[in-house]
């Protein structure tokens, strides 16, 4: 091969490497776009997971205040419905006891 002919055959080589090394910086620009996109995603979903994060939480707490808010309405309505029986049982002993008294006073009145 000529001294020509090699020189000819390196250049071309060379722009075959310039090349191929312009087309791998172009990938690599790309690659980078590409991992700056996904980071800003996951940061967008990280912040959006903070945000239901604390939605949950708020509503966790609402449902624990809910819980004792119930049970405490429950004590009260066993104690109210305690109350209604005992009233019952005042009102049917009165309605039976009441005549008796009226017919009692009314023996020892004559």
């Amino acid at each position: 091969m000529e001294h020509r002919e090699f020189e000819q055959d390196v250049v071309e080589r060379l722009a075959g490497i310039e090349t191929a090394i312009k087309y791998l910086s172009e990938e690599v620009m790309g690659l980078k776009d590409d991992i700056e996109y996904i980071r800003s995603q996951l940061e967008e979903r990280i912040a959006e997971n903070g945000r239901q994060s604390a939605t949950l939480e708020h509503h966790a707490h609402g449902l624990a205040e809910l819980r004792e808010d119930y049970t405490a309405l429950e004590t009260k309505t066993d104690s109210l419905g305690k109350k209604v029986w005992t009233l019952w049982g005042i009102a049917i002993t009165a309605s039976v006891m009441i005549p008796i008294i009226i017919q009692i006073i009314a023996t020892l009145v004559r």
